[in-house]
């Protein structure tokens, strides 16, 4: 299945947002841009895969695998800009 890298961002970000239930509205919204700048450096075919596997996983702390991916992503991001 292929999408377009709106539809694999807005993917991340719904299923961060469905995880994330006990971050408060701002925390979510303040996220969102960087969600979508470090998302936005991959294919949507990378992302989707990645989500994936963080969705089929079989760790019980999906949110963590989540966060885990997110912050990695994150910080890749943070180390090729310096």
């Amino acid at each position: 299945m292929f999408m377009d890298l709106d539809d694999a961002i807005a993917d991340l970000e719904t299923e961060f947002l469905n995880l994330s239930a006990h971050l408060s509205g701002e925390t979510l919204e303040a996220m969102k841009p960087q969600i979508r700048a470090v998302a936005a450096r991959y294919s949507p075919h990378e992302l989707h895969q990645k989500l994936q596997r963080c969705k089929s996983s079989e760790d019980p702390h999906n949110l963590q695998s989540l966060e885990s991916l997110l912050l990695r992503l994150m910080l890749e991001q943070q180390f090729e800009v310096n």
